[in-house]
């Protein structure tokens, strides 16, 4: 299982497509500080979504995670799955005499790991860009924190956000995992994919449309992954934890059947080998 891993994460990396989605990082950090910096002059100093060094790789991930970065797992996984089922590569790898179950968990861990590689250079450069572009403050403000925070306070607390968006892209890489391998074409397998991100989106201004008159409980609009990600790890992270249990329910639930669906499709080897 290792030598396959091994052989994965260098095929991975034999790709040009993986090299511009890590070169464009310094694009998106540089491009996002800029846009925060113009930001400043309709806010206040002491609001969290107040761009400074110490707070800039939370508020830069937060602008890029439901679109550039769920984007991102979803070119990765439908190249590395879909297209190279349908291409016919991975035959090559079945005369090995591989299982498919161990081929496609090599494939998954090897994108994971490459996610999880990809989130630490953006924290890195995320800093780098901060510290060129933008205010540097002895103090901060964090969202849904009392007060301020010193600089170590918000690099913590910077750590925590990243360690929860990796969560729910690990179980967003579930679903995008399931629509891959059920996927005729890789066309296919990305439409849908894109479609379920927006449609992640839009329930939350359904919902809201639907129920302007009504009180909703809170835990309707994290039903959304999306929703989870824009707005939910701020509140997994507040001084008193709101809605920790729903969320994590969600998220089990979401990663639970989707990855279930892909293994019991992948058991079935005369559709996919």
């Amino acid at each position: 299982m290792l030598a396959l891993i091994r052989s994965e994460w260098e095929r991975l990396w034999c790709r040009k497509l993986t090299w511009l989605l890590f070169g464009l990082i310094p694009v998106m950090t540089i491009a996002g500080a800029r846009y925060m910096k113009g930001e400043h002059a309709h806010l206040s100093p002491d609001k969290p979504q107040y761009a400074v060094f110490h707070n800039f790789p939370v508020l830069a991930l937060a602008e890029m995670l439901i679109t550039a970065v769920n984007l991102i797992l979803i070119l990765w996984l439908i190249v590395s799955m879909t297209q190279e089922y349908r291409t016919g590569q991975l035959r090559m790898v079945m005369l090995r005499s591989y299982s498919p179950v161990a081929i496609f968990s090599a494939k998954w861990l090897t994108v994971i790991a490459a996610l999880f590689l990809y989130l630490a250079v953006f924290f890195m450069v995320s800093y780098i860009t901060g510290w060129f572009l933008l205010p540097k403050t002895e103090s901060l403000t964090l969202f849904y924190h009392p007060g301020t925070a010193t600089g170590w306070e918000a690099f913590w607390y910077n750590l925590q956000y990243y360690g929860m968006a990796f969560i729910t892209l690990i179980v967003m890489s579930s679903i995008i995992m399931c629509i891959a391998v059920a996927s005729p074409t890789s066309t296919t397998a990305i439409g849908i994919s894109l479609g379920f991100v927006l449609v992640s989106f839009g329930y939350i201004h359904i919902l809201q449309m639907f129920t302007m008159n009504y009180p909703v409980h809170p835990k309707w609009y994290y039903l959304s992954l999306v929703q989870i990600q824009y707005e939910g790890i701020t509140l997994l992270l507040a001084v008193k934890p709101m809605l920790g249990k729903w969320i994590s329910m969600v998220l089990a639930t979401y990663g639970g059947v989707f990855m279930g669906t892909s293994w019991l499709l992948v058991r079935r080897q005369d559709r996919f080998m």
